[in-house]
């Protein structure tokens, strides 16, 4: 009966040295996923930081129809630069 009870104790410290590697295994997978996710997600956030800066030039609708809208625009300087030229 000694027996028995040394080998049940050496098989629980095997099961429980499985388990704790189990779980150190599930705990790496996680942080691996949540890398990866967060690889996947940063040139979306960037982007969508980049483009806020951008200007839209005011419009009033004329016209719609569906999806279509006829728009008018204000007047508004698109590119302007200063300097000489010479002209052959």
């Amino acid at each position: 009966m000694l027996k028995e009870v040394r080998y049940s104790n050496i098989e629980a410290l095997v099961c429980r040295r499985k388990k704790n590697s189990f779980r150190k295994l599930i705990v790496m997978v996680k942080i691996k996923l949540m890398l990866y996710s967060l690889l996947a997600i940063w040139p979306l956030l960037y982007c969508s930081c980049v483009t806020v800066g951008i200007e839209k030039a005011s419009y009033e609708v004329i016209d719609k129809e569906g999806k279509f809208e006829v728009r008018q625009y204000k007047p508004q300087i698109v590119a302007e630069t200063n300097g000489t030229a010479v002209y052959f």
